[in-house]
């Protein structure tokens, strides 16, 4: 699945993740609570109570301050490069992390 929409990071353990297309949904990430709003339905995860959570989110935050790659052990990874951008494919190694994504493809415009 191709996923669509915008993402806002903010360094205090906050995020935004908006979905638009194929469909519309948000998770909101503003330190431990996790909550989800799908199709107007929302729902709240205490994300410090849930091991999984915890990794995707420590793997999203290392992402966005540039230290994805640096000690991590729940993803191997591969770098593609060309004239306008960067390709970092993560591919989880981590059994519970395999349970909800087969990967991440992260694309870096060198212009931005």
């Amino acid at each position: 699945m191709i996923a669509k929409g915008l993402f806002y990071f903010d360094k205090k353990n906050r995020l935004r993740w908006e979905y638009n297309s194929p469909y519309k949904y948000t998770i909101l990430l503003n330190d431990k609570q996790l909550t989800i709003v799908d199709n107007g339905k929302v729902s709240k995860i205490d994300a410090g109570k849930n091991d999984t959570f915890q990794k995707i989110q420590g793997m999203l935050t290392r992402t966005l301050q540039g230290n994805v790659l640096d000690g991590n052990d729940k993803f191997s990874y591969e770098l593609f490069e060309n004239d306008q951008q960067t390709l970092i494919k993560l591919t989880p190694v981590d059994k519970e992390i395999k349970g909800y994504i087969s990967g991440i493809d992260l694309y870096f415009d060198k212009k931005t």
